[in-house]
């Protein structure tokens, strides 16, 4: 909505830099995360 809008306007660049940057990397981090996580159960299992 036009609320959102201006509200994103008014962020300087570099929050904007931020988000455009933390958001990706933070979906990254969870998806190395997971796939860890994932491979050290399916490791723990074969060890049985």
């Amino acid at each position: 909505g036009a609320v959102e809008w201006t509200a994103w306007t008014n962020l300087s660049t570099a929050q904007k830099t931020v988000l455009g940057l933390g958001i990706p990397a933070s979906a990254t981090i969870a998806f190395i995360l997971c796939h860890r996580y994932r491979e050290t159960a399916e490791t723990d299992r074969c060890s049985d």
